[in-house]
């Protein structure tokens, strides 16, 4: 009797639910299909992992045999505490609630997918389209593109600050317990995976949402219900700080000896000469905050993939200005017209908090390239900005507003009457306009972009960097041909052709996807669809934008086989030359840029390494005496390097053009 009772209540439980189910099932099978080899064992090649390890070599080391934590490493950077190099995840108890985690790639993915299922849920919108809007944001190209790197706690963050947004979300819809749930566990995750960047973004996401809920609660007289949400998600905030407690205390109070700190220094170099330092305040250098800052074209690639290139990496193409990129911030053509329609058919805060919010994180992205006013008063002003370089990072919080203003949007046109003529109209102004922009930037950009890379000046106006040229000497030179201007020239003229051809065929690519789901939205709209059909064929088109740009950055060719990945650093024959050596000693790889590679940690107590947090003293020291030191060849006698205990030099065999390095004794 029991059990029938037991089978009833489980049956009408699933047929209340069910298509969530079959939307947790679809999102199963796709974040499955898009890595199968994640399932075979197989292991990407991680360039920031690989720096991961070199750096936690001598903690891992100490883990293993001695089965306790260490708390300081003298691997990199002549030492440095192991909590800014594995953090202390571990140590809370909230870790529990990081599922799945493994495989690592598929997990992280799916992640994408169901938080931002849930966002779109709390925010009334039918599963069918909620599932649509996850993959649409869930496979946006940043997304795996910082996979492939091995950013994964970037990764986390961005995956779970959907859920954040979904616990405030719920709390305005008066689902009290839900939403101090939803908000609790996802902000305790967010904090968790210590991404502060991402979590700071996201806080300033969370912010103007609740500025914008807060007039429209005064306009409709319910201020008790605005002071109610806001409590509770005070409350929430509480409980996730607080699950997190040891590794913020501990974060925050290195901060202060960190480069994120202030100087103790009273003299500083600027513009060649050496004058007194009488700023005060703590945070980065603004140079330093605003590297990797968008450009134009990188944000234009948001739409058109290849606009600025696609990778840096990989041909030469790319000529946007962030200096380095893994790939394009491509949020989707399909996402992107539905965003339009989204904007021509919302009302209310929300409207205007997605575009008051996407308006600005684009702003801020551009840091010293576009908008300097802006920027440089964030970055003295608001708390805690200077903390934090690379300003592109941003476009994170734009995917989320694009999509949550592009599947609300979709859910408001579905829900209204059709044949109305003021909705037609609005339809084709939507469709029209996304289509007139992409149309614009394929066919007319030449009339506004040479597709050159854009040169860096100095103070008087001469071109410190340009890296076309740069790009042009180095092919020229390994050709066997002269670095003449003319030569030069010729090449980069070449690289803009090429240019060109890609963006071309990214911007006809666009523009289909843009013009078939305006027909699809269309013929629905005009009762030529029935709904059914018309979200399945938006459903496939939105996943055939993303999954389509995605492969290209994310696929079965990057994965290896799990030995290989393993042994991706192995020693050469100095590294074996010098471990022979028992005493204690610190070894000065110059094979490898010293202050960007982990690679020597793995055999030795290196002098360099790699890190966002380096102790600001040290940092310091590099850059008054080592930089310059290190640039003349000054090593020998060398009394920075005396008293960092330095007792080997490992230098390029330049002379004989060999890969095996050389190496000197102190």
């Amino acid at each position: 009797m029991k059990s029938n009772s037991t089978n009833l209540n489980m049956k009408q439980f699933f047929n209340k639910h069910k298509f969530h189910f079959y939307s947790l099932a679809i999102m199963l099978i796709a974040s499955a299909a898009f890595v199968p080899s994640s399932f075979k064992g197989k292991k990407l090649q991680q360039s920031d992992i690989t720096q991961y390890k070199g750096a936690a070599s001598e903690i891992m080391d100490y883990e293993k045999n001695k089965n306790d934590d260490i708390l300081w490493t003298n691997a990199q950077f002549g030492g440095m505490p192991t909590y800014m190099i594995k953090g202390l995840g571990h140590l809370v108890p909230i870790k529990w609630l990081r599922v799945p985690k493994s495989p690592q790639v598929w997990a992280k993915i799916f992640l994408y997918l169901l938080c931002a299922y849930i966002m779109f849920v709390s925010f009334s919108v039918r599963p069918w389209i909620a599932v649509i809007g996850a993959i649409g944001l869930g496979f946006a190209t940043e997304n795996f593109t910082i996979i492939n790197v091995g950013h994964n706690t970037k990764a986390l963050a961005i995956a779970y600050l959907p859920l954040v947004i979904a616990g405030c979300q719920f709390l305005f819809r008066k689902k009290w317990l839900l939403g101090l749930t939803v908000l609790s566990v996802g902000m305790g995750l967010e904090v968790l995976v210590n991404h502060l960047q991402i979590t700071y973004y996201g806080g300033l996401l969370v912010g103007i949402f609740f500025i914008f809920q807060l007039v429209k609660h005064i306009q409709e007289g319910r201020i008790k219900d605005y002071i109610m949400a806001s409590g509770l998600a005070v409350l929430g905030l509480i409980f996730a700080l607080g699950a997190n407690a040891l590794p913020l205390m501990l974060t925050n109070e290195y901060s202060e000896s960190s480069i994120r700190g202030k100087t103790e220094l009273l003299l500083k170099r600027e513009n060649g000469k050496i004058v007194a330092n009488t700023d005060n305040s703590s945070g980065l250098t603004e140079s330093y905050a605003f590297s990797y800052s968008n450009g134009w074209t990188d944000i234009f690639a948001t739409i058109i993939p290849n606009y600025s290139g696609g990778d840096s990496d990989k041909l030469g193409l790319y000529y946007g200005d962030i200096g380095s990129t893994s790939g394009p911030k491509y949020v989707g053509a399909a996402m992107f017209f539905l965003m339009v329609i989204g904007f021509m058919f919302l009302s209310g805060p929300i409207r205007y908090w997605l575009l008051s919010a996407m308006l600005l994180a684009i702003i801020l992205s551009m840091g010293q390239n576009h908008f300097t006013g802006i920027n440089e008063f964030f970055f003295n002003n608001v708390p805690f900005y200077n903390k934090f370089r690379a300003p592109s990072m941003i476009m994170a919080i734009v995917q989320i507003c694009v999509a949550l203003m592009a599947i609300v949007g979709l859910e408001r046109i579905i829900s209204l009457p059709q044949n109305d003529p003021q909705v037609a109209n609005k339809l084709k102004y939507a469709g029209f306009g996304a289509l007139g922009l992409v149309l614009i930037l394929t066919f007319l950009s030449t009339s506004f972009n040479d597709f050159n890379s854009n040169p860096q000046y100095n103070e008087v106006g001469e071109i410190v960097y340009d890296s076309d040229t740069r790009f042009a000497q180095a092919n020229l030179q390994q050709s066997g041909q002269q670095a003449t201007p003319a030569n030069i020239n010729q090449f980069k003229e070449m690289l803009a052709e090429r240019r060109i051809e890609a963006m071309k065929k990214d911007g006809y690519r666009s523009i289909f996807f843009i013009g078939v789901l305006f027909l699809i939205v269309w013929f629905y709209y005009k009762n030529k669809f029935e709904l059914k059909y018309a979200l399945i064929a938006i459903g496939l088109l939105v996943t055939a934008d993303m999954w389509g740009v995605g492969k290209r950055y994310l696929n079965d060719k990057d994965f290896k086989r799990k030995a290989s990945v393993q042994n991706a650093v192995t020693p050469n024959s100095v590294d074996l030359e010098i471990m022979k050596d028992p005493s204690y000693h610190r070894v000065l790889d110059l094979t490898v840029n010293p202050l960007a590679s982990t690679r020597t940690s793995f055999f030795h107590k290196s002098l360099g390494g790699y890190s966002a947090a380096k102790i600001r003293r040290y940092q310091e020291v590099w850059d008054w005496y080592l930089m310059d030191d290190l640039g003349k060849g000054k090593i020998s006698g060398n009394h920075i390097l005396n008293m960092l205990n330095t007792k080997y030099v490992m230098f390029p065999d330049r002379q004989n053009n060999s890969p095996e390095p050389k190496y000197t004794m102190n």
